[in-house]
């Protein structure tokens, strides 16, 4: 993420300001406001399951697989029939790598779609990442999809 300077981990949430009763504001100000927080979480002497394993393959629960999965690290963009996703991933063992996913309808449950439309920004992504047919071939003239 530093390379992206506009980039930041952070997540957003509608806060109420202080009464006008107690701060005199303007009368066009509005009272809610989405603000931006952000968070870091630190523990001395921890072995986390991705620093453990060299895989998700080897975590044994769900919540030592969760260590593996990528975060969504922007708000969902919906489009007509796909959802696109900004994703921090662990990718060919670097941490820290940035993608972008597009989850599209034809992708059904098994691809993620209908919880992509749900996914908030700072969700975990655990869908696997799913490789279109025209670059799944298998043989000569690639893989009978019917």
């Amino acid at each position: 993420m530093a390379k992206h300077p506009d980039l930041w981990c952070h997540f957003s949430q509608i806060t109420q300001k202080i009464p006008n009763t107690v701060f005199p504001k303007r009368p066009a100000e509005p009272d809610t406001v989405n603000e931006k927080y952000s968070y870091l979480i630190v523990q001395k002497n921890a072995e986390t399951p991705n620093v453990k394993y060299e895989n998700i393959d080897q975590a044994k629960t769900a919540v030592e697989k969760s260590y593996f999965w990528p975060r969504i690290i922007r708000p969902a963009i919906g489009k007509h029939k796909h959802v696109i996703l900004d994703l921090c991933t662990k990718d060919s063992g670097k941490t820290g790598q940035l993608q972008r996913r597009v989850i599209a309808k034809s992708h059904g449950i098994e691809g993620g779609y209908r919880m992509a439309k749900r996914m908030k920004w700072g969700d975990l992504w655990y869908f696997k990442h799913r490789v279109p047919n025209k670059f799944r071939k298998e043989g000569k003239f690639g893989k009978r999809l019917w």
